[in-house]
């Protein structure tokens, strides 16, 4: 590395949505650092490699709510948004690498990564909702500006106990349907409301956005996450989620005393869990989970 002594300010970026001209600044003590003049090509590589992770949309790993408490303690910058892989101790984004920057050389990580957000041919398209049991569907049928009730019981008749927007893409399934006379009804979930409508206003979609996967966070590696009946904390507990466990799939979401919660599926148990221990993945993620 370049030392304690060592800092660094590196590709500053000049208009870069009009040009690719980067200026990069080192700063080493007047160059005095030992370890940068013996090697000055490779603190410039490390430096250069980090920070054009950043230019391409990467925040740094150790900030990460799944790092290491101790990493965290590093934390710098914003926090990234959508977490392409588990936490990366190699990462050339990770302040916490034993190695600097992992030395400027991608790891295996970093380099899934950019190939799941960029597309790159190198790597499949996400495929694990086809593997998944669940169906989404699409409101149609429905007149613009207009709403699908959601019944109690599956007939006409029923109590309305909530309404879906004519526009609304990904409502889940719950594998529950009925036939009513002539019609078939089918049991859905929409912000935190089950209840019956008619299958006629709905389509199965198959569109991989609907299907949303979470990390458990927040949890302690001796205890675990409970997944309740109902969004609150008092609710009865249906079943746990171990520390650390991937690909929790999301159907609904829902707020209870203003903290939000979502409705999950995970060893075929349907429940609750507060947003606060879950991270989103990639989808791609998930392929290997």
């Amino acid at each position: 590395s370049c030392g304690n002594n060592y800092n660094h300010k590196a590709f500053q970026r000049k208009d870069f949505t009009k040009s690719l001209a980067l200026k990069c600044i080192v700063f080493t003590n007047g160059w005095d650092n030992k370890s940068c003049r013996k090697s000055l090509y490779f603190c410039v590589k490390v430096i250069a490699v980090h920070e054009f992770g950043h230019a391409l949309g990467f925040s740094h790993e150790q900030n990460r709510p799944d790092a290491p408490r101790e990493c965290q303690k590093e934390r710098q910058g914003g926090d990234g948004d959508v977490y392409l892989s588990e936490y990366d101790p190699d990462s050339v984004m990770n302040y916490c690498n034993p190695e600097w920057s992992g030395g400027g050389t991608l790891s295996r990580k970093d380099i899934e990564g950019l190939q799941k957000w960029y597309n790159t041919p190198a790597t499949s398209k996400p495929t694990i909702y086809r593997n998944t049991k669940e169906t989404f569907f699409k409101i149609v049928n429905i007149n613009a500006n207009d709403i699908l009730n959601i019944r109690y019981l599956p007939n006409p008749r029923s109590k309305k106990i909530g309404k879906i927007p004519y526009d609304k893409r990904c409502v889940a399934y719950l594998n529950k349907n009925k036939q009513y006379k002539s019609s078939k009804w089918v049991k859905i979930t929409y912000k935190g409301i089950q209840g019956w409508v008619n299958y006629k206003f709905l389509h199965k979609n198959e569109n991989p956005n609907c299907f949303s996967f979470y990390k458990v966070i927040n949890v302690d590696y001796d205890d675990v996450l409970n997944i309740r009946q109902s969004s609150n904390f008092s609710s009865k507990k249906v079943g746990t989620i171990l520390p650390n466990k991937c690909c929790v799939l999301k159907l609904d979401e829902s707020f209870h005393n203003k903290k939000k919660w979502f409705m999950v599926k995970y060893n075929s148990i349907i429940g609750w869990v507060n947003s606060h221990y879950l991270m989103q993945q990639a989808t791609g993620v998930c392929n290997s989970c």
